[in-house]
């Protein structure tokens, strides 16, 4: 007797105590079937290096991000930079070449070199390490924001650009939209410029003042607060009660997956796309994003504004 209830005692602490087991989600799934490439973990080992040297008091200027430019082939480096007031021109543009400096400081063609080596082995169909960092070093370009930021404002004031193997800076007032004085002649540069380029000349500037045209109503209507900027320093163009919202035009569909679902790590909300069809034929974009959020089971909400 005393035996069989020692054994019941014993099986209801097991059951008890046993852990709770729960099945993967297919997000989870597809999370963890899908691979991650020597290209991803050289973009992570940048932003790792970046913020290892970040100082906590600094908080505000600690963002630093890198993407690979499929239009350009490029690897971009880019920085949000805050400032509590505004100086003159040459010591904004100081501020902005010693930024640059410091950022090729620490990311160099030796670090490239490690961070796109395996530590132990290397396939013998492999090319050569010392190639590979040498043309990831001369195809990266930095570009740098500079910001005034208060306590309840944010007012973009200048760009600056740089190939990380060349000494050339080039500058915008983005305040006015306008290439400053002594800016080099962007026709002695070699190669596509990238989203860095298109900023200096006001493309993108242009673009996301057309964005904010649809932002505001929309953000509105929908009892958001528009241009959030979040603890990483990036800015979400609409945050609702349920929704983190990224705006985009509807040939950039792509980006706007990234930035959506980016954004709602961020808020721990859904994550929301408004695309901007310009025109009939920008339905195929629509067709496209909604095809591969079906595909890949992706929990995004789309919704659109018809322009034509």
């Amino acid at each position: 007797m005393i035996r069989k209830t020692a054994l019941l005692i014993g099986f209801t602490i097991l059951s008890i105590f046993n852990p709770v087991h729960a099945d993967p989600s297919k997000e989870i799934l597809y999370l963890m079937n899908e691979p991650v490439s020597m290209l991803d973990w050289t973009l992570f080992e940048i932003e790792q290096r970046f913020s290892d040297l970040c100082i906590p008091e600094d908080s505000y200027n600690c963002s630093m991000n890198a993407m690979y430019s499929f239009s350009t082939n490029e690897i971009v480096i880019y920085r949000n930079i805050y400032i509590r007031q505004e100086d003159n021109i040459e010591t904004l543009k100081q501020s902005c070449k010693d930024a640059i400096d410091w950022i090729k400081l620490f990311q160099t063609k030796t670090t490239y070199r490690e961070d796109i080596s395996h530590h132990f082995w290397q396939s013998q169909d492999s090319p050569n390490i010392d190639d590979i960092s040498q043309q990831l070093y001369e195809s990266t370009r930095i570009y740098l924001h500079i910001h005034i930021r208060d306590e309840n404002t944010i007012r973009p004031v200048m760009t600056c650009s740089a190939r990380l193997s060349d000494d050339t800076v080039f500058f915008s007032d983005r305040q006015n939209n306008s290439d400053l004085e002594d800016q080099p002649n962007k026709q002695s540069t070699t190669g596509k410029w990238d989203v860095a380029e298109d900023i200096l000349n006001g493309n993108i500037k242009q673009e996301r003042k057309n964005e904010v045209n649809y932002i505001i109503p929309w953000c509105s209507s929908n009892s958001g607060r528009k241009e959030v900027l979040l603890r990483d320093n990036t800015l979400c163009d609409c945050v609702t009660d349920t929704h983190a919202v990224e705006f985009d035009f509807a040939e950039n569909w792509t980006e706007a997956v990234g930035q959506a679902l980016h954004f709602a790590r961020m808020t721990a909300k859904k994550p929301g796309i408004v695309l901007i069809l310009r025109s009939k034929d920008d339905k195929k974009y629509m067709d496209r994003l909604n095809q591969e959020i079906e595909q890949y089971n992706l929990p995004i909400e789309v919704w659109s504004i018809q322009e034509y």
